[in-house]
């Protein structure tokens, strides 16, 4: 956690008792320009699609017509699905081919 975040909520939208959007609203403290002026906080939203691995690598292989290489890191490090540490935050990595 950076020594900017101030506050993180998060908030699960729930579609027929199954998870459908998680939704994180971040609150920041932006450091001041100047010596003695008041330190500003910024807000932002990050939203996620809750998926499968499987399902979603099939959609995108078939989105770009099997034409893709598709790689998962997990926590920022190359993710093994079935790995003896589960990482807290995914990133798919697409390269067209």
């Amino acid at each position: 956690q950076s020594d900017l975040t101030k506050d993180i909520t998060t908030s699960v939208l729930l579609v027929n008792n199954k998870a459908h959007m998680v939704t994180l609203d971040y609150t920041v403290q932006v450091p001041a320009e100047e010596a003695g002026a008041s330190p500003e906080l910024s807000k932002f939203r990050l939203s996620y699609y809750p998926h499968q691995l499987e399902a979603f690598t099939a959609l995108l292989k078939a989105a770009f017509q099997g034409k893709c290489q598709h790689s998962v890191l997990g926590d920022f490090q190359p993710y093994t699905p079935g790995q003896a540490h589960t990482p807290c935050y995914f990133i798919h990595v697409v390269k067209k081919t």
